[in-house]
């Protein structure tokens, strides 16, 4: 039998209480409690629009990335209480915006938090500052949040950051949302933020094929801004999260980012509630509050080959690996599926990287 199999005969209970349950009543209790021992299991908390995901490790430790808005803060708590947790071993908060950072004062104040981090940016709002008096009255110091940090997470899982770079201004506070990978055994999940376009660039050049996740949370709740080509490539997740709001004034996810996203499984808070992956560290189950439905996906040894995808300098006529040192800026690339179709399109490979 493989792993992935027993995973889900571990997790039926949780499927039969979804059943008996039913949707009402976990909409009116959104925490309803999932155990699943020995795993990590990853939450992707309905707040609206919003973000906010409960991860828990089979070291038992707590992260929470993101908290969504201020009015949020009771169905967090109430989705904590829930799964138990009497700690927060971390916090990390990816940028100073209201529907990302708007419960974590609450929270600061209500919970035992172990450590905060978040990018090196201030906002000039009153939410903002109360968060760091809350911090500063539980004597916390924030942890800067920046490409080439690790985040401890116990002896299983690990939990890398991508971006931003240290030390860069960027013109949007979107950008300095730390492109975060949780990687348990086989199986790997990517945190956005609101990351937009040049956020998403810096991640690929810093990480290039090591973004390669089976989940990806999509990047500013389906925002066009976001999801870029050549970024969606390098990451060629199974599944997308879109934590987004029902009838929200932005008109996210936007078309072009659900049509990047065909033949992935798409899972969206607004359809769905909330929704829980479960990794044993070779296979990935999910469990979704509006139909209490199990799906366990392929273990990462049955899926399909990875894709490379291929980087084309338009000005020049070369092709890249997406690792190597001399590709071209973003508005001066093109990407191939193939190698061959490359060479179809009059491109010769580089001589660096040798595609």
């Amino acid at each position: 039998m493989t792993k992935h199999k027993i995973l889900g005969l571990l997790l039926t209970a949780v499927f039969l209480a979804f059943s008996v349950f039913g949707c009402s009543a976990l909409k009116e209790d959104p925490g309803l409690a999932i155990d699943a021992e020995g795993t990590l299991r990853i939450h992707y908390i309905d707040v609206g629009q919003g973000d906010c995901a409960l991860i828990q490790t089979p070291d038992n430790q707590n992260i929470l990335i993101d908290t969504g808005n201020p009015e949020d803060y009771e169905a967090i708590n109430t989705y904590l209480k829930a799964q138990k947790v009497e700690k927060l071993n971390t916090m990390l908060i990816t940028h100073p915006h209201s529907d990302h950072m708007g419960s974590a004062e609450k929270i600061l104040k209500n919970h035992t938090v172990e450590s905060v981090y978040l990018p090196k940016v201030a906002h000039n709002t009153q939410l903002f500052e109360n968060f760091m008096k809350a911090m500063s009255e539980k004597g916390l110091k924030a942890n800067a949040a920046y490409a080439g940090v690790s985040i401890p997470a116990g002896e299983a899982v690990s939990i890398e950051l991508f971006s931003p770079l240290e030390g860069k201004s960027y013109a949007e506070l979107n950008d300095y949302s730390p492109i975060t990978r949780v990687a348990y055994g086989d199986t790997s999940f990517l945190f956005t933020g609101d990351g937009e376009n040049e956020d998403e660039q810096d991640a690929a050049a810093q990480a290039g094929l090591k973004l390669k996740s089976d989940v990806l949370k999509v990047g500013h709740h389906g925002s066009d801004t976001s999801t870029g080509e050549l970024f969606l490539s390098l990451v060629n997740p199974q599944y997308a999260v879109i934590s987004v709001g029902r009838d929200n004034a932005y008109g996210h996810p936007s078309k072009d980012i659900l049509n990047k996203l065909n033949g992935k499984t798409v899972f969206r808070t607004d359809q769905e509630g909330n929704v829980v992956a479960i990794s044993d560290g070779q296979g990935i189950s999910f469990i979704t509050q509006a139909s209490g439905k199990l799906e366990t996906a392929v273990s990462s040894a049955e899926s399909p080959a990875d894709t490379i995808v291929y980087i084309g300098n338009i000005k020049t006529k070369k092709f890249h690996l997406p690792s190597c040192s001399g590709l071209p800026k973003a508005d001066n690339q093109t990407t191939f599926a193939t190698r061959d179709g490359a060479v179809e399109q009059g491109y010769t490979p580089c001589g660096i990287c040798k595609p």
